[in-house]
């Protein structure tokens, strides 16, 4: 996130958005997001729209987001918060290690 001048100082204010999911998103898969997002998302639902996107691309980046919706995401459910950053953290960092073992 360092890239992008992007600071999370608290998971629940720093996803709800679904701006910065969407970054760390690309950030992790080198790939730019299909679908554009609010960048400055007011209402509930740009909220949802922004993390429904950032979960449907984890998705086809085939990261296990089963239990994890955008809903989750905006109303600050923690336990599912941890649980989707866990799975991100497993899959990327599992890849990075084969790839350097390579």
């Amino acid at each position: 996130m360092k890239k992008r001048e992007i600071k999370i100082d608290d998971l629940i204010s720093g996803l709800h958005t679904g701006v910065n999911l969407v970054n760390l998103m690309e950030l992790l898969t080198s790939k730019t997001v299909p679908s554009p997002i609010t960048k400055n998302p007011s209402f509930r639902i740009q909220k949802i729209q922004n993390n429904s996107i950032a979960v449907e691309f984890a998705k086809a980046e085939k990261v296990n987001v089963i239990g994890c919706g955008a809903e989750d995401l905006v109303d600050g459910e923690l336990k599912i918060i941890l649980g989707f950053i866990w799975t991100l953290i497993l899959k990327y960092q599992i890849n990075k290690a084969n790839q350097s073992s390579t």
